[in-house]
């Protein structure tokens, strides 16, 4: 009972109360065309931000800051890992970590 009220609380929030987010305002990136919260970005910003990506991807700052997002992961699982709700949150922190590392290298990998 508890895991259900829990997933269909979750969707709840999500869904209804911090909906603040939709589809545009997510960069999409379609060949040369970049778009974000709806408007295209001309070719001066899309070149800043593929700078801007590469340099970031390779910085000591994602290093540091990726490796205590996984540092975190590790440390809930060992240390509190006693239910589904202590791996979900490790598992969302790796998830996480991968995706900002796959959108960086989406963003950089156009510079080429």
């Amino acid at each position: 009972m508890k895991k259900f009220l829990q997933r269909n609380l979750i969707r709840f929030i999500v869904k209804d109360i911090f909906n603040t987010i939709d589809k545009d305002d997510i960069l999409r990136i379609k060949g040369e065309k970049w778009t974000w919260k709806g408007k295209e970005l001309d070719d001066n910003t899309i070149g800043n931000l593929k700078i801007q990506s590469k340099n970031f991807s390779e910085s000591l700052l994602w290093k540091v800051l990726k490796s205590e997002l996984q540092w975190q992961g590790i440390k809930t699982l060992m240390e509190k890992g006693k239910d589904d709700s202590d791996l979900r949150a490790a598992q969302l922190l790796g998830y996480l970590t991968r995706v900002v590392d796959e959108k960086l290298l989406t963003m950089s990998d156009e510079i080429l």
